[in-house]
């Protein structure tokens, strides 16, 4: 798209097979982010990934993550165990939203690992590590006031009032 409002179909494949991939984050080349038609290439570089990512099945990509973690026969975490059943859980239930309490991001990341439909909701007291989770895919960050009387509970109903 430097020379072409329209992208070629290489283009096209290569950002969605980039989606399909599962990566974090698409930048596009120099010569395309600065040539006449930018606007363009970033409306259909999104709109490419925000139409492949409808077509990823999560259900295989935890299974395929789970049996290499399997495979790799590494000691688990505890965190990572809680993250791979919080994503089935809600690709069981059919989850809008998975929420993940976070010092410096690692269970919010374990939870993103798996690409999971949800939305990883990361609450946390840290500026820094809401900016790192942002980074993450399928992360958004909650900063939140840092009260040590507030336990999760209390923060929930603070931040997310239940609906009327």
């Amino acid at each position: 798209m430097v020379d072409n409002p329209m992208a070629s179909h290489s283009e096209m494949a290569d950002i969605s097979l980039a989606v399909h991939q599962g990566v974090d984050g698409l930048i596009l080349s120099g010569e395309t982010a600065c040539g006449p038609f930018y606007k363009e290439a970033v409306q259909l570089a999104s709109q490419v990934c925000v139409k492949g990512e409808t077509h990823i099945n999560h259900l295989k990509n935890y299974n395929y993550i789970e049996e290499q973690m399997w495979k790799a026969k590494e000691t688990r975490k505890i965190a990572q165990v809680v993250s791979s059943c919080a994503v089935k859980a809600g690709l069981d239930l059919n989850a809008s939203l998975i929420v993940s309490f976070t010092v410096k991001g690692f269970t919010a990341f374990q939870l993103a690992k798996y690409r999971p439909r949800p939305l990883v909701l990361a609450i946390t007291r840290s500026k820094q590590t809401a900016m790192y989770c942002d980074l993450g895919y399928g992360i958004k960050s909650v900063l939140v006031e840092d009260s040590p009387d507030d336990d999760e509970k209390t923060i929930i109903k603070k931040y997310f009032p239940p609906s009327q």
